[in-house]
């Protein structure tokens, strides 16, 4: 493998190179809000609430600038299976990160290690291939020269998501020949090294038509479009039909990408695809470990209580797939036996989850589901911040920055307990100055989740006092008060901000970039009327992404 490790740590290389954050004892706090007050009006939800249109009255058609994407750890096992039917987690060497709040990979790869770590799961990959790959069942066809050529250079189009040009063909045959020379299963295994280790396999890069450019917009080729169409909807390389339906130069306007969209929203890839964005988006699936540690917090003693949990909360959006609404306000949540005995939900359960209602409970939607709740606390007292951080970020999408450490300092000393965790926030957050702004902003929106401790366990009284979740948050230029977390999530689903912030939410995710509104502005605003005029089931705000100039094009360079 002598010759093909320096082909593919030149290649690698390459790849890398494209594209080159003391005071008193305090005791009394504030006044709480008022024990019962009046509830927020209850008009007659839209399936998607109107959001007024204003980014695209100057006609200009604009978009952000490509991102050179490489495959995640999961997006590349997906690939190598589909590809070859490789089983396994190929892709284990890849360290994932944050990128844009989703789980992703880095650029451009930097470290020889890593470098390393594609190059042995090529070889694995190939190695296998030999066993998974119906082409390469008959040994005796290894040795023929014509079949291997024709096998590579269709095993090429698909991996690389677009047609080799003669000269790889040409190049991956050399390597071909030369591994033949210890037999012809060695030959294939140094061709198919090649292919998986290329950079035109790890990266998704996206160069666009520029002889084809409209303006400052370059249309991506129908391969490119095909590649990003696939990876958004089923996190992997496209399917035969697809690339048939590209190589006939069929994907070149808004109409015929929305067609193979639909087909592939349908899929199970795509439903489980859809399940990756949100639970990525209430970050119950991190790139952070402390997660992890946190939804094991829900029931220590339980081996498959992460498991549960995500499972749990996926059935949960599947059943929430009809409406927006439902999103918030689903009062079903899904068990099974281990998790029943987790949660204490009376009954008999087997392994197959069954919805149950826990109205006692207070909990509806979502941002009801321990999932949620468990992986957004605090080990102290200070949950309610940190679930009115992640709200604010990913469900309203107002940002607040997060405090330096020395913020830290101007907080007064609270020297012993008071009564229950939003009382010492409030005292705490009404005294720091400097924090009082941000904290006025985010904290409502955690204090309607004072009913569930760190673990995500519902709580009515925290010793003997009991718990207050009323507060008042202000979303589409009013003011709602809520009394409790199910108002609160009804309040979130009829607002158009929320609405519009989801829709921010699936760009990110699709193109691995925060919008920008002076370019992606209109873009965004026809996917939300897209999305309404389709009727507002969740799978349809993934599709109507699909038909923008942000999906279609990429910005031009000078």
């Amino acid at each position: 493998m002598g010759g093909c490790r320096s082909l593919l740590f030149g290649l690698v290389t390459v790849a890398s190179c494209i594209g080159s954050i003391e005071p008193d004892d305090v005791i009394d706090s504030p006044p709480s809000p008022a024990d019962d007050p009046a509830a927020p009006a209850d008009p007659t939800p839209l399936p998607i609430p109107t959001v007024t249109q204003s980014a695209c009255v100057d006609g200009a058609r604009k978009t952000g600038p490509a991102v050179l994407a490489r495959l995640s750890r999961d997006e590349l096992t997906a690939s190598v299976a589909d590809l070859v039917r490789v089983g396994g987690d190929p892709g284990s060497f890849i360290r994932p990160l944050d990128r844009n709040g989703y789980i992703g990979v880095s650029d451009p790869i930097a470290d020889p290690e890593t470098q390393l770590g594609y190059l042995l799961a090529a070889e694995k990959i190939a190695q296998q291939a030999l066993q998974t790959v119906p082409e390469l069942a008959d040994a005796s066809k290894l040795g023929d020269p014509v079949y291997v050529r024709a096998f590579l250079a269709s095993l090429g189009t698909r991996a690389f998501r677009r047609p080799m040009t003669p000269t790889e063909v040409d190049e991956t045959f050399k390597l071909y020949t030369k591994g033949a020379a210890f037999g012809p299963a060695e030959g294939v295994v140094w061709a198919l090294t090649a292919i998986f280790g290329s950079p035109h396999f790890i990266y998704r890069i996206e160069l666009g038509l520029p002889q084809r450019a409209e303006g400052d917009l370059v249309p991506l080729s129908p391969f490119e479009r095909a590649s990003r169409l696939s990876y958004f909807l089923t996190g992997s390389t496209p399917d035969a039909e697809l690339m048939a339906v590209a190589s006939q130069n069929q994907l070149g306007d808004a109409a015929q990408l929305e067609r193979q969209a639909r087909r592939l929203i349908a899929t199970d890839a795509s439903r489980r695809r859809m399940n990756t964005f949100f639970r990525q988006w209430l970050r119950i699936e991190s790139a952070d470990a402390n997660i992890e540690e946190r939804l094991r917090s829900f029931d220590p003693l339980s081996p498959t209580v992460v498991t549960d949990l995500r499972a749990s909360f996926t059935r949960m959006v599947d059943q929430a797939g009809t409406g927006f609404a439902d999103l918030f306000t689903s009062p079903r949540f899904h068990v099974n036996r281990t998790l029943a005995r987790s949660w204490g939900v009376a009954g008999t359960f087997g392994v197959d989850y069954t919805p149950v209602r826990l109205d006692a409970e207070l909990r509806t939607g979502v941002l009801g589901h321990p999932a949620f709740l468990a992986a957004n606390a605090s080990d102290g007292f200070a949950s309610a911040s940190i679930r009115g951080k992640l709200l604010s970020d990913r469900v309203t999408c107002t940002p607040i920055p997060s405090p330096s450490d020395d913020l830290f300092d101007l907080f007064p000393r609270i020297t012993r307990p008071l009564a229950t965790d939003r009382k010492t926030l409030e005292v705490l957050h009404s005294n720091s100055g400097t924090c009082a702004a941000c904290h006025k902003a985010l904290d409502p929106l955690g204090f309607a989740f004072e009913n569930f401790d760190r673990r995500g366990r519902f709580r009515a009284t925290q010793g003997t006092t009991p718990i207050d979740s009323s507060g008042e948050v202000t979303l589409d230029g009013k003011s709602w008060p809520y009394r409790n977390a199910p108002e609160f999530s009804a309040i979130l689903a009829r607002s158009a901000t929320v609405s519009a912030c989801l829709a921010r939410q699936v760009f990110r995710f699709a193109l691995d970039r925060h919008e920008d509104a002076a370019t992606d502005g209109c873009s965004i605003e026809r996917q939300l009327a897209g999305w309404q005029k389709s009727g507002g089931g969740l799978p349809d705000l993934f599709v109507a992404l699909t038909t923008t100039d942000a999906f279609l094009y990429v910005r031009k360079q000078p």
